[in-house]
């Protein structure tokens, strides 16, 4: 997702809350967060997990937001129809993750 903001202009910022390993565990009580759903799936709350210690300070031309953390504001999702494109700041491979999310997020992208 960070990749692909920059290239669309955008940039980052240090968001430490959001980083659960501190070099040696994991804080579990960091890892999972929730976000919601504004656009693109069913508009609902989920869980993610939070392994980042940046995100998205200003999102990049041509690129809306869908996920937005529930305690802080932060962008977790982007995406562009037109160019088949979807990004997020999570990894959905791993535990902690709605599994629902997941698979909504993977059907949105097979049938752009």
């Amino acid at each position: 997702m960070w990749t692909v903001n920059s290239f669309f202009g955008g940039n980052l910022k240090w968001t430490e809350n959001h980083q659960c390993f501190d070099g040696k565990k994991v804080d579990i009580t960091k890892m999972i967060h929730y976000v919601k759903a504004t656009d693109l799936i069913e508009k609902k709350n989920y869980k993610v997990n939070s392994f980042h210690s940046k995100s998205l300070n200003n999102i990049g031309e041509s690129l809306k937001p869908f996920l937005i953390s529930d305690d802080d504001n932060i962008i977790e999702g982007i995406y562009n129809i037109e160019k088949k494109i979807i990004g997020v700041q999570f990894h959905m491979e791993n535990l902690g993750v709605t599994e629902e999310l997941t698979h909504n997020i993977m059907n949105k992208f097979l049938n752009l």
